[in-house]
């Protein structure tokens, strides 16, 4: 959203501002509401694989920082994934 520059930085997390989580209300490619970084690997992985059972030709793509990796969600994903 901010990349796109359908919101604007200055708003976030304010009222009538922008969500500091994916917020579906926000935006359709926000498919998941959830407040903890370190689940989106685990959640791109899912998704991945319900697309191969749904032979849907779509992508998937998670956005993961150095902080998020501190959770072990996240290293539980990639073990999945590897």
């Amino acid at each position: 959203k901010l990349l796109t520059g359908r919101q604007d930085f200055s708003r976030l997390k304010s009222k009538g501002g922008l969500s500091g989580y994916p917020s579906r209300a926000e935006s359709d490619h926000d498919v998941i509401e959830n407040s903890h970084a370190s689940g989106v690997l685990g959640w791109a992985d899912g998704m991945a694989k319900a697309n191969e059972v749904l032979k849907k030709d779509d992508h998937v793509v998670a956005v993961i920082g150095d902080g998020a990796l501190t959770g072990g969600m996240a290293w539980e994903a990639l073990n999945n994934i590897a």
